[in-house]
Order: structure tokens, then C-alpha cells, then sequence
């Protein structure tokens, strides 16, 4: 694994190169690293209708996220990944809307890897460099407000959220890191 030290960091496939901007990365890269490990295998896939499709963005967010769900269920069933397939796609669908939402991105460009260390990556490129208010979404929220979904959930279904600017400054990757699931579990 690798964190951000000041070097190009490559994505798994959501783009093509990264920086790290340390206004707002460093923060979090001790905790969290950007894993850029080759994958064992990785598929890419753009979700959502375009922009241009006359739908409101809250529309778009709820279409995209859906298919978000429904692609990364599939795709793990497929390569019987042996970890929790529920919350990993439900993480998807968070990612995906909060790129529709928030980071100026129809269809959100989605990634997901198994890399050799047994993780799950779910990667979602968005067009929004920054990630305002990145330490507060972490916490959990209290619970009036915990009825509304949010970047919070990611943690909460069990897996380690960091973020990674592009090089060309015209966006970012935001990676969710499933850890490897027990040998334990493998046996289901």
C-alpha cells in the first residue's frame, strides 16, 4: 500500500494519474492510504445517463446510484467474491451518488478491483478536486441525522474511505477498501 508522500499516485483504474493535494489530502493519508496495488482482476464502468438527459441531478443521483448497486452485486456474485456482496454494493451506490450530487459528474466512472492482498476496491471518479468537509463525513452521524445516507455509511459497512486528486486537477477518485474477508468466511 502506499500513501500520499508528494508523489504521483495511480489509480486502479478510475483515472489515470493522481497527486496528492496536501491542502486536503495529507490529513487523511496516514489513516486511510490510497491503495494502488495491481488487482488480481478490476472491471470499469460509467453509470448514469448523461447531463444533458433534461433529468434533475437529484434523478440522476438515485438512477446512477441504483445501477451502482446492481452492477457491483453482479459482478461479485460472478467472481464469487466471498465477502459481504449487500454492503459492498450498497457502498457502490453511496460513492456513486455522492459523485452525481456533489462532484459535478454524470455518468460517475466506477472501478471495482479484488488486488492481491484480498481487498476490494470501489473506485468513483468525479470532476470536483475538492472534498469539502472530508473529516466531518467521516464521523458518524447523530441520530437525527443518521436516517440520511452519506459518505458516513462507507466506515460503517466496513470499509476504509481516502480520496486522491487527479494529476491534471480537473477531478478526483474517491476509493472505498474492502479488508480481506477471513479464511473463515471463504468457506460459506
Amino acid at each position: 500500500m502506499n500513501s500520499f508522500t508528494g508523489d504521483t499516485v495511480k489509480s486502479l483504474g478510475a483515472a489515470p494519474g493522481m497527486q496528492s493535494n496536501h491542502a486536503t489530502t495529507t490529513l487523511h493519508a496516514a489513516a486511510h492510504p490510497f491503495v494502488t496495488d495491481t488487482p488480481m482482476w478490476q472491471r470499469s464502468k460509467s453509470l448514469g445517463l448523461s447531463a444533458a438527459s433534461g433529468w434533475s441531478t437529484n434523478d440522476l443521483a438515485v438512477m446512477a446510484a441504483g445501477n451502482a448497486r446492481l452492477h457491483t452485486r453482479t459482478l461479485l456474485a460472478m467472481v464469487r467474491w466471498p465477502g459481504e456482496i449487500k454492503m459492498a454494493a450498497r457502498v457502490a451506490a453511496v460513492l456513486v451518488d455522492n459523485a452525481v450530487r456533489h462532484g459535478r459528474t454524470v455518468p460517475a466512472r466506477t472501478s471495482l478491483a479484488l488486488i492481491g492482498t484480498g481487498q476490494l476496491l470501489i473506485e468513483v471518479a468525479d470532476g470536483n478536486p475538492t472534498f469539502p468537509g472530508y473529516c466531518e463525513v467521516l464521523k458518524r452521524p447523530t441520530e437525527p441525522e443518521r436516517r440520511r445516507p452519506g459518505l458516513w455509511q462507507v466506515q460503517y459497512f466496513g470499509a476504509k474511505l481516502t480520496y486522491a486528486v487527479h494529476e491534471d486537477g480537473a477531478g478526483k477518485t474517491v476509493q472505498a477498501a474492502f479488508p480481506p474477508v477471513p479464511t473463515t468466511a471463504r468457506g460459506r
